[in-house]
């Protein structure tokens, strides 16, 4: 009689083996940013951008890192793994303090869906809100898929109320409220 101990214990923790590393991942994919919320990120760390006022004036930002937020999301279930929600962003910023931090985020299946926006110093401008516009003429160019973004200047005096922006090439175009002029990125 042969003893088969050792092909039952081989059996048994190849089972074993096999039922753990079936046990569902806790990766929720539906969390990380999708190809067209990272499409809005149009610029590099360390990107130099122009931009020339209608009066003439030139206005100089830089790109700052782009920063990823990676965060798990509680949603009260009794599963082992939670959601998760990715955010990025990344800041245009010049020396007199105008800025834009132009920003996505992707929620789960259990949360809204996630959205592009450019935030100013006192506006929110989101780009679901706006639909692209062709043959637009900024700086002697003619763009496409244009966000002429423009936001109340009825109930409050935003520092800056309209910008124009293309996945291709970031921000093309801002407009500041009183008296402040048009300024068109020249490079």
């Amino acid at each position: 009689m042969v003893n088969n101990s050792p092909q039952k214990a081989v059996i048994i923790i190849f089972s074993i083996l096999c039922i753990i590393s079936c046990k569902k991942k806790c990766e929720d994919e539906e969390g990380l940013l999708t190809a067209d919320e990272l499409s809005w990120f149009s610029y590099a760390e360390g990107q130099t951008l122009i931009f020339k006022s209608n009066g003439n004036e030139l206005d100089t930002f830089t790109v700052s890192a782009k920063t990823t937020y990676d965060t798990p999301v509680s949603h009260g279930s009794s599963g082992s793994c939670d959601p998760r929600q990715q955010s990025m962003f990344y800041v245009i910023k010049d020396n007199y303090l105008t800025g834009f931090n132009v920003s996505s985020y992707h929620n789960n299946e259990h949360t809204p869906d996630g959205r592009a926006f450019i935030i100013t110093t006192d506006a929110v401008f989101n780009f679901t809100d706006f639909s692209p516009q062709n043959n637009i003429l900024v700086n002697g160019n003619t763009y496409n898929d244009v966000y002429i973004m423009k936001t109340d200047t009825v109930n409050y005096d935003p520092r800056i109320w309209c910008i124009y922006y293309t996945k291709q090439n970031g921000i093309l175009r801002y407009d500041l409220t009183n008296g402040g002029g048009q300024w068109e990125k020249i490079n």
